[in-house]
């Protein structure tokens, strides 16, 4: 089996196969001043078998713990492109010197595999138009 990221290629040797893998994505338009808006894909085993709301609502428990000034604004069911169901986080949190940041999370299941998918912008920095671009953006995962 072969890989291709981003024009770097690996060759896997037989009898692998992927348990878990994680890429993060950045605007490249604008000021690289640290505040461009990214989306971090993160595919893992979910070797306890947790279903859908289980899985979130231990994920929303573990931001609270780890996010200064989690607040929760939108939990929604979605569907995803191939149909698949799942769930859309909205919240914000405080980082510092980077004041407030926003982030829209969706989360599926697939058997035994977990996606999640991250855009994390400012508090101010996505309009309407861009949120809902970034909502379809998230929600486009097929199997």
């Amino acid at each position: 089996m072969s890989f291709e990221l981003d024009g770097l290629h690996f060759d896997i040797p037989k009898g692998f196969g992927v348990d878990e893998g994680m890429m993060s994505f950045s605007l490249r338009t604008g000021p690289d001043d640290g505040k461009r808006p990214n989306i971090v894909y993160h595919r893992k085993r979910n070797p306890e078998k947790q279903d859908l709301q289980t899985l979130v609502t231990m994920i929303e428990a573990q931001l609270q713990l780890q996010l200064p000034g989690f607040t929760l604004t939108a939990k929604e069911e979605v569907e995803f492109k191939d149909g698949c169901k799942g769930m859309l986080m909205h919240y914000r949190f405080v980082a510092g010197e980077q004041g407030e940041i926003q982030q829209m999370q969706s989360i599926r299941i697939d058997g035994d595999i977990v996606t999640m998918v991250t855009l994390t912008a400012t508090a101010d920095g996505l309009d309407e138009t861009q949120q809902k671009d970034f909502k379809t953006s998230l929600l486009s995962l097929t199997k």
